[in-house]
Parts: C-alpha cells; structure tokens; sequence
C-alpha cells in the first residue's frame, strides 16, 4: 500500500474483524490463508478509496544517510520514487504477486495458497511483474551504467 504506517493500520483493523468473524473460519486448519485473504481485501479496498492515490513516498530526510552527498542522496531519492511508482503502476494481480514474493519467506506453493491461483500462475506472474519493471526502469538502469 506504499506506506508502512497505512499497511500496519490496515493489518490491525483486519485481524480485528478476523477475531469478530472467527466462527465464521470454515477451515481452521487454514487460518492463515482466510486471515490474509481478510488483509487482502482491506487493501484492495484501500488501493481503491481516492487517499491512496495521495500517498507518496515520505520526506527526503528519511531517506538520507549521515555524511552521504546531498546529490546522491536526491538521486536515490528519484530512484526510489520512480520504483515506486512502477511498482504502484501494475495490475493489482502482478502488483500482489511480486510484493509476496520479495517482502515474504512464502514458497510458490504458499502463496499461490494465499492468492487462490496454481503455482504456475503465480510463477508467471512474478515473471510478469519482472519484465513490466525492468521496461519502465530501463531509463535508470542505463543512467546507473553510464
């Protein structure tokens, strides 16, 4: 969701809802998938709602390291702020596909669990996700090697 603050709200108030609805879990033997299926939706809903798309990325201070360049830290700054957005840019399906993947411990095999899909088409999806990534940051990854 682009902000650590807005994703911790979002996991609280859905593991609140899971506690609500817990007669509700028809496999308790699944609990994790039904309580991320729960996260999942929250953040659709917020992927949604007109205040996500005002979040950006958090000031420059955040992200500057004591001693570093004022100039490195804005070109890392513009590198971060353009992955975002790339990433920010994909199909919801591919988004989700490769945050699970780089942000989890999750086999395939967990995540094609969580995602309601076969193994192959989170595989796929990844490579997907990939592939729209390195196209839209071509641009800086010729700058990097120049």
């Amino acid at each position: 969701v682009g902000s650590e603050g807005v994703a911790q709200d979002i996991v609280q108030d859905a593991f609140v809802t899971a506690f609500e609805k817990l007669a509700t879990c028809e496999r308790p033997g699944r609990f994790a998938s039904w309580c991320f299926h729960i996260v999942r939706n929250r953040c659709h809903d917020f992927l949604r709602s007109p205040v996500s798309r005002s979040a950006g990325p958090g000031p420059l201070d955040a992200l500057a390291v004591e001693g570093e360049d004022p100039s490195r830290a804005a070109e890392r700054w513009d590198l971060r702020r353009a992955v975002l957005e790339a990433v920010g840019s994909l199909s919801p399906t591919l988004r989700e596909a490769f945050v699970l993947y780089h942000e989890t411990s999750l086999t395939y095999s967990e995540m094609a669990e969580r995602l309601g899909a076969s193994e192959s088409a989170v595989k796929m999806r990844v490579k997907r996700a990939r592939d729209e990534l390195q196209e839209q940051l071509a641009a800086y990854r010729d700058h990097v090697r120049t």
